[in-house]
C-alpha cells in the first residue's frame, strides 16, 4: 500500500466524523424545535380546556341564577328575609353546582336579605362592591363577573362572585343574586386532568382583574393587562419571557362567551428539560460513534499492514453505526406520529364535549317550558291542562334520560354490540311524541310542523325508532328558516311489496322529514353523515350538536335492516328517508310482523 493509500482512511474518518457531528448538532436543533413546537400544543390544548370548564360552570351558574331571580323577583323582601323556606330555596337552587360555593340576595339599597351558608342572615351592606354597582348603577343586565374577594364568614378564602340584577318587570330595578364560585375546585380538576403541578394556571377577567391563580415554577409569568382588554372573542396569543435554559413559555385564550382569559404558563427550564429527554440518546449515540471513529483514526496510524487487517472489521462496524442511525431516526419519526395522533385525538374529544349539549337541549327546553307555564301564573290552567303539561314534562324528562343512554349506545353499535328490543309499535304514536318535544322549539323559531296520521304499525325497538325521529325533526326545524315548513310523512307497504321483488328485505315501510331550508351540496351530504361531521346547512345543525345525530340514525336503521338516504340542493330544502324491510310490517288482519 502506498503512502497516500495508507493516509486515506484517515481523511476519509475525518470527513464521517464532520458529518456526524453536523448530523448530530442538525439533530438535535430539530428535536428542540419539536419540542418548542409540542409545547405550545400542550399549552394550547390546556387553555381550551380551563376556558371550556368555565365556560360550561358559567353557563350553569347563569342558568341557578336566573331561576332564582325569578323566583323572588315580586315577593317582599322583609318577609324574605325571615323566611327559613326562602333560605332554603335559594340553598337548593345552587345545590347541584359544586363549583358554587354559597349564594345571597341584595335588595335594591344593597342590603343582603339571604346568604345560604348562614342562618339567620348576617347584617352586610354590598352597596360598594362592584357587582352591585355593574347592576344598579351601570344596569347591567347579562351575567356579571366579580373581582376576586376574601371569604368574610367562613375560612375558605378567596372567590369571585358572579351575579344577575333582579328586575320586577322591565325596568324596576329590585336587586341581585349572587354566587360566589369556588376557585380551587377548577386549580385542582385542571391539575389533575393536565398531569403538570408545576404550571401556572390564571384566569383574568377582560381588564387585568385576577378571577383565580395557581402558584408554581411558572408563577412569575408577566402578564400585560392591556393584551387582555385586546384580545377578541376567542382569540388568543403567546407569552415568552427568558432566555436560553431558564425560557418560560405561556399561552393566554379569550371565552368567546364570557369576558375572562385563561392563561397557561410553563415552568422555567422545561423546555430544556424535554429537548435533553428528547435528544439525550440520540447526542449520546453520536459521541459513542465519534469515539469509535477517533479509536479507528488512532489505529489507522499504527500502520498500513493493520489498517488492512481491519478493513474488514471496520466495513462491519460502519455497517452497525448506519442501522443504528436508521434504527434512531425511524423511532423518532414513530413518536412524532404518535404525538400528532394523540394531539388529534383530543382536539375531537374536545369538540365532542363542546358540541354535545345540541342533543340536550331539545328535552330540556320542553321541560323548562312547560314547567315555567305551570309555575309563572301567567296562564290559569284547569286540572286537565295541568295534567297534560305534567304528563309532557314526564315524557321529556324520560327521554332526556333515554338520550343519555342512546349517547353510550353509539359505542355499543360500533362495537357490534347493541341490541334491539323489539316489540309491535305504532309509527304514528311515535312521530306524535316527537312532534310534542320538539313543537315548542319550532315555535319560538316560526316553523310550521305538518303530519298526517297513517296508521301504519310495524314490529321494531321503540326507543330506537323514537331516536331516529326525534334527530331528523331536530334537524330540520333547526335549518329551517322563519315561516318555513317541516313535513313527516309515513308511507306503508303495498300488499305485494316483498313477494313482488322476491325479498323479505325490500323496502316497505317509508317514513321521510322534508323541510324548505338552505339544503346542503353533495360535499356536504357526505360529510354529515360521518361521525362528528358538520356540514354548512341542511341537516348538518350548524353551530351546535354533538355530529353524532346522522350517525346515530343511520346505525339504527340499518341494525333494523334498513337504510337512510338524504335528498338534498342548496336553496331548496333536504329530504331524510328512512326505508325499513316490508317484512317489518305488521298487517293490520293478522295483527302480526309481516
Amino acid at each position: 500500500m502506498k503512502r497516500g493509500s495508507a493516509y486515506r482512511p484517515v481523511a476519509v474518518g475525518c470527513a464521517a466524523l464532520a458529518l456526524l457531528l453536523g448530523f448530530g448538532i442538525w439533530q438535535a436543533r430539530r428535536d428542540y424545535l419539536e419540542s418548542e413546537h409540542d409545547m405550545l400544543a400542550e399549552l394550547e390544548a390546556r387553555a381550551r380546556l380551563t376556558i371550556a370548564q368555565l365556560d360550561r360552570t358559567l353557563e350553569a351558574t347563569e342558568m341557578a341564577l336566573r331561576i332564582a331571580a325569578m323566583d323572588f323577583a315580586e315577593r317582599d323582601w322583609s318577609e324574605v328575609g325571615e323566611s327559613r323556606a326562602a333560605w332554603s330555596q335559594l340553598k337548593a337552587v345552587i345545590a347541584p353546582l359544586p363549583q358554587v360555593r354559597s349564594a345571597w340576595l341584595s335588595d335594591q339599597n344593597g342590603r343582603m336579605r339571604i346568604y345560604t351558608d348562614r342562618w339567620p342572615t348576617p347584617e352586610l351592606d354590598t352597596f360598594d362592591r362592584d357587582y352591585f354597582a355593574a347592576h344598579a348603577i351601570d344596569r347591567t343586565q347579562g351575567l356579571f363577573i366579580g373581582r376576586q374577594l376574601e371569604a368574610r364568614y367562613t375560612a375558605l378564602g378567596v372567590f369571585f362572585p358572579v351575579s344577575l340584577a333582579i328586575y320586577a318587570g322591565e325596568h324596576s330595578f329590585r336587586g341581585v343574586v349572587v354566587a360566589a364560585i369556588e376557585p380551587s375546585y377548577y386549580l385542582d380538576t385542571i391539575a389533575e386532568q393536565s398531569g403538570c403541578a408545576g404550571c401556572q394556571t390564571s384566569v383574568y377577567r377582560s381588564d387585568g382583574a385576577v378571577l383565580l391563580a395557581s402558584t408554581g415554577k411558572a408563577g412569575t409569568l408577566t402578564v400585560d393587562a392591556a393584551l387582555l382588554g385586546g384580545l377578541a372573542a376567542g382569540g388568543g396569543a403567546v407569552l415568552e419571557e427568558g432566555s436560553g435554559g431558564d425560557k418560560r413559555f405561556g399561552r393566554v385564550l379569550r371565552s368567546h362567551k364570557y369576558p375572562i382569559v385563561a392563561v397557561i404558563g410553563m415552568p422555567g427550564g422545561e423546555l430544556a428539560r424535554r429537548w435533553l429527554h428528547e435528544s439525550g440518546p440520540k447526542l449520546g449515540l453520536c459521541l459513542l460513534a465519534s469515539l469509535v471513529i477517533l479509536f479507528l483514526l488512532w489505529r489507522s496510524w499504527l500502520g498500513a499492514r493493520a489498517l488492512l487487517a481491519s478493513h474488514e472489521s471496520l466495513a462491519m462496524r460502519s455497517e452497525a453505526l448506519r442501522e443504528a442511525q436508521q434504527e434512531a431516526e425511524q423511532r423518532s419519526e414513530r413518536e412524532a406520529r404518535l404525538r400528532r395522533e394523540a394531539a388529534a385525538a383530543n382536539k375531537a374529544k374536545s369538540n365532542f364535549l363542546a358540541l354535545m349539549s345540541h342533543e340536550l337541549r331539545t328535552p330540556l327546553n320542553a321541560i323548562i317550558g312547560f314547567s315555567d307555564l305551570m309555575t309563572s301564573g301567567v296562564v290559569s290552567l284547569d286540572a286537565e291542562k295541568a295534567q297534560g303539561y305534567a304528563r309532557d314534562i314526564n315524557e321529556s324528562g324520560r327521554y332526556l334520560l333515554e338520550l343519555i343512554n342512546d349517547i353510550l349506545d353509539l359505542s355499543k353499535i360500533e362495537a357490534g354490540e347493541y341490541e334491539l328490543h323489539e316489540s309491535e309499535v305504532a309509527l304514528d304514536e311515535v312521530v306524535q311524541g316527537c312532534l310534542r318535544l320538539i313543537d315548542m322549539k319550532a315555535r319560538t323559531k316560526g316553523v310550521a310542523l305538518r303530519f298526517a296520521p297513517t296508521g301504519v304499525r310495524l314490529w321494531g325497538d321503540r326507543r330506537a325508532l323514537k331516536q331516529v325521529v326525534i334527530n331528523l325533526l331536530s334537524n330540520a326545524v333547526c335549518h329551517t328558516e322563519t315561516g318555513g315548513l317541516v313535513e313527516v310523512a309515513v308511507a306503508g307497504p303495498a300488499p305485494d311489496a316483498a313477494d313482488a321483488a322476491g325479498d323479505a328485505r325490500a323496502d316497505g315501510l317509508r317514513l321521510s322529514v322534508r323541510d324548505d331550508g338552505c339544503g346542503m351540496d353533495e360535499s356536504e351530504i357526505e360529510r354529515a353523515l360521518q361521525p362528528f361531521g358538520q356540514a354548512h346547512s341542511g341537516l348538518s345543525r350548524e353551530g351546535e350538536g354533538t355530529g353524532l345525530g346522522l350517525t346515530v340514525v343511520k346505525s339504527l336503521v340499518e341494525l333494523h335492516g334498513g337504510r337512510l338516504s338524504l335528498e338534498s340542493a342548496p336553496g331548496v330544502g333536504t329530504t331524510a328517508t328512512v326505508c325499513l324491510p316490508a317484512a317489518r310490517a305488521i298487517v293490520a288482519e293478522a295483527g302480526s310482523a309481516a
